[in-house]
């Protein structure tokens, strides 16, 4: 850290020149323009070195030097006064109003700083000198005090006392009896208590005394918060300004038989080397008092295992205090009761739930309070306890209020209390809880009415349109293959706009008719008639058969078909059912895709199935869609109306499903869509 120069100056030009030069010689420089303001700087700052002039218009030099060295925190402080006159020993003697030296303007750069380096290591030669003979006269009045002591205890006391007096920003000082099993310790003395006996402590909680009896030499640790011996224990430090702590090894012969702790607060700057030799010649000194110490050794042991037994009662009764204002501040209405259902306590809310003051139930029972019914329902309610082996058991019971109000309690039985035979019931106020239960109860057989009715509405639905579907495949069959043979025979005779009308009544009687066999689908899914032929077969043979069925569908709108298939490719399916798979997809790849445009229909092997794929360049899918995409009647536009029934994926994927193979789709608008269901292979 660079040493700190405080310069006083009323020129401006003056103190920027030495600040340049101080600053290039390693020193931090402050600046002030007067000498009262400078006496109040300097006050707050604690500066190494003072240079102030001799003239300056408020307080001059002179003025200034006299107050600092009034000032205690700067009695040592080296003040150098800068003048202008040659020979100012003269005029004024520095040395008399305070000042330790002077340095004549215009300045020597080498001269100015030698004198204050010189000055610096005068100051800290002093200080030095001064700690020594500080510590010299301490370890007299330790060495007296131990000597003048009626017993070792009084000695050990003031011993802890004069170190935390005499070394700064002392947090705690402690003396400590090591004993011979090296697992605890007694602290013989320690100023955060001097009237407190000795106490035994927990070596495992001080690892810091642990190093020291291992290794027998000094420990200094300077920031405990990174030190790695204390991590385990730094939770215990959180509340307290420890910044460094020393341990000193008291040791009698070959053995460590006791330490002195020193714990310090925060601080700026390292632990002193004069307060670490201190405290080492301290030690020297315990030895004595901490050996005769010894002799009270059993009465300690015997101290100590009466305070254990001391804080164990206490720690019952504490227990037993929590429990007590558990049991009366819960939340539910607690009784405790005998083997012969006499009420021997109640807490406030149990009070309060029945309408009694706590001396009115002196003497009642549980009948007295509850009718007789309660006596059978506590019988039935035990047994089961015991035959089921339940750790509780719960019953409902009714409750009339001394105002007529009713009630319904659930109450739960505990075990019996092992000390005085006393079993505690637990009542709950369950009137409003089972009126909502018998609502829903209600509520719940409304809803199955209801859902029955559903059900049975969705039956009549399903079996119209079944039948309505069979009524109307035959004649719309008819209607279709004579629309088809008017298209194909010749309509030279006819206009232009009448043939226009052929084909449209021809697209016209196609959609109706996959209308018409999606309905069937639809009901024999939804009835379960559909039954699966599943065999294993090869893939490859069965979707090239469909292609070359439907190839004329694909060049009717000018699209080009690309197919990618190995070999061969076993699946497990039901050729008819996969058929109205194809059906569905191809014919919505080709719908949906405008001529010129490219479908490709590919098998690809993914382990324990197939997947087969058809993709194409049509006018994709918006993402938000795809949810609910497989659901039934389900479209993506309002114009698919126009040229689907929504059904198609739908019964795709019952189709895909009951194969046990799943269909999902990939699509980005304006570019196309690819659309993929799997099969398994045979195992």
């Amino acid at each position: 850290m660079k040493p700190t120069v405080l310069v006083i100056d009323d020129d401006r030009m003056i103190r920027q020149i030495l600040e340049d030069i101080l600053n290039e010689a390693g020193f931090q420089v402050i600046q002030a323009a007067g000498g009262e303001e400078g006496c109040r700087i300097a006050c707050d700052i604690l500066p190494d070195v003072v240079l102030v002039d001799l003239v300056m218009p408020d307080w001059d030099g002179l003025v200034v030097c006299s107050y600092l060295r009034n000032q205690a925190a700067l009695a040592h402080t080296p003040i150098i006064l800068m003048t202008a006159y040659r020979d100012m020993e003269a005029s004024v003697n520095p040395f008399q109003v305070g000042a330790d030296d002077y340095i004549s303007k215009p300045f020597n750069r080498s001269e100015l700083i030698a004198r204050i380096k010189g000055n610096l290591l005068k100051k800290q030669f002093l200080k030095s000198n001064n700690n020594k003979a500080r510590h010299y006269d301490a370890l007299l009045e330790i060495s007296d005090a131990v000597i003048t002591a009626t017993d070792a205890g009084t000695a050990l006391k003031e011993i802890v006392r004069k170190i935390s007096q005499h070394l700064e920003d002392v947090d705690r000082c402690s003396i400590a009896l090591i004993r011979e099993d090296e697992d605890s310790c007694f602290v013989v003395a320690t100023t955060a208590d001097l009237l407190r006996p000795s106490f035994r402590i927990d070596l495992n909680h001080y690892p810091e005394i642990r190093r020291v009896m291992a290794t027998a030499k000094p420990l200094l640790i300077e920031d405990v918060s990174r030190n790695p011996l204390m991590a385990d224990i730094l939770p215990a430090f959180e509340d307290r300004d420890i910044g460094a702590i020393m341990v000193f090894p008291v040791v009698h012969a070959p053995r460590v038989v006791g330490a002195i702790i020193v714990r310090i607060a925060h601080r700026d700057g390292g632990v002193p080397l004069e307060d670490i030799a201190f405290c080492r010649l301290v030690s020297n000194v315990v030895v004595a008092a901490l050996k005769s110490n010894n002799f009270f050794d059993l009465l300690w042991e015997e101290a100590e295992s009466l305070r254990d037994i001391k804080s164990r009662l206490e720690a019952d009764l504490k227990i037993k205090e929590i429990y007590e204002h558990l049991f009366e501040h819960a939340s539910e209405g607690l009784i405790a009761f005998s083997d012969s259902g006499q009420v021997v306590f109640a807490n406030r809310c149990m009070l309060e739930m029945v309408g009694y003051a706590r001396v009115e139930l002196q003497g009642r029972s549980l009948v007295d309070l509850f009718g007789d019914e309660v006596d059978a329902l506590l019988r039935a309610c035990l047994e089961k306890k015991a035959r089921e082996n339940l750790n509780h058991a719960r019953f409902d019971m009714p409750f009339t209020s001394r105002n007529g109000q009713s009630f319904i309690f659930s109450v739960s039985i505990g075990e019996q209390l092992p000390h005085d035979q006393l079993r505690v019931a637990a009542f709950r106020d369950v009137t409003e809880k089972r009126m909502i239960e018998d609502d829903l109860l209600q509520i719940k057989a409304s809803l199955e009415d209801a859902n029955a009715k559903l059900l049975q509405a969705d039956r009549a639905r399903a079996e119209f349109l079944n039948t309505a579907a069979h009524e109307l495949r035959t004649p719309v069959t008819i209607v279709s293959g004579y629309c088809a043979l008017l298209a194909e025979t010749d309509q030279s005779q006819l206009t232009h706009d009448q043939r226009s009308y052929v084909m449209e009544v021809v697209d016209a009687a196609d959609r109706l008719v996959d209308l018409i066999n999606n309905l069937l689908d639809l009901s024999r899914l939804d009835s379960g008639k559909m039954t699966l032929d599943v065999r294993a077969g090869d893939l490859v043979k069965s979707v090239s058969r469909f292609l070359h069925d439907h190839e004329s569908l694909v060049n009717k709108k000018s699209l080009h078909l690309h197919t990618q298939f190995p070999d061969t490719c076993l699946a497990l399916f039901d050729e008819e059912n996969i058929y109205r798979v194809l059906v569905n997809l191809l014919g919505n790849a080709i719908k949906f895709t405008p001529a010129g445009g490219d479908i490709r229909v590919r098998l690809e092997d993914a382990g324990a199935l197939v997947c087969l794929v058809i993709e194409d360049t049509g006018k994709g899918i918006p993402e938000e869609s795809f949810p609910e995409l497989f659901q039934e009647f389900s479209q993506v536009d309002k114009q698919d109306s126009l040229v689907g029934s929504g059904l198609g994926l739908y019964i795709c994927r019952k189709i895909v499903e009951a194969h046990h193979g799943k269909i999902w789709v990939e699509s980005q608008l304006g570019k196309g869509s690819r659309f993929t269901f799997s099969l398994p292979k045979p195992s």
